[in-house]
């Protein structure tokens, strides 16, 4: 324990003086042990409460593991898109190259891995889909992909139809507009 921490104690607990009296630096040897003992004590508490708080920490974080907090899914814009065509990609079993309307002045290119499972690319011209529209450009096979469409299921083996479009209800009054954001 520093001196300026035993001052800051002694003025505390009422026993800091300003009189020099010859019996008083006795007494105060004695309170210094006593002080560095307390101070050595309050370090190790302090220590395992810093401890015991890592801990707990560690443990919230492990239980958080797997799931984003509602900061981070606020992130995440989704849009309503409309694909208006789609392209074979050369040399890609699996992809599909997208031209996909999600409200902006161009359409964007959005490549998708779901040849697999949808041998027909034909099948998704004029549909509606949901797309991640915040999702940083990736390059792939030479183009660059600028969001990602939104699909539920799926798995190890590639069955059709064993994956299904997410995608705005039907039947309504109107038909979603492009670029309309997802809540």
């Amino acid at each position: 324990m520093t001196n300026k921490h035993k001052q800051k104690l002694l003025h505390y607990l009422g026993l800091a003086t300003k009189k020099t009296v010859s019996a008083i630096p006795y007494v105060r040897t004695g309170l210094d042990k006593g002080l560095d003992k307390l101070g050595n004590s309050l370090d190790i508490l302090s220590a395992k409460i810093e401890k015991k708080e890592e801990e707990t920490k560690k443990v919230v974080e492990q239980k958080q593991e797997g799931y984003c907090t509602i900061e981070d899914f606020a992130k995440i814009e989704l849009k309503v898109g409309r694909i208006l065509e789609y392209q074979l990609i050369e040399g890609a079993d699996k992809l599909y190259r997208f031209l996909v309307d999600v409200g902006e002045e161009a359409p964007r290119t959005i490549l998708s891995g779901i040849r697999e499972y949808f041998p027909d690319g034909e099948i998704f011209i004029g549909r509606y889909v949901s797309v991640v529209a915040n999702l940083a450009p990736r390059k792939m096979r030479g183009f660059e992909s600028n969001g990602m469409l939104l699909f539920a299921g799926g798995g190890s083996e590639a069955v059709p139809g064993n994956l299904f479009m997410v995608s705005p209800l039907p039947n309504q009054a109107s038909e979603p507009k492009p670029g309309t954001i997802i809540r």
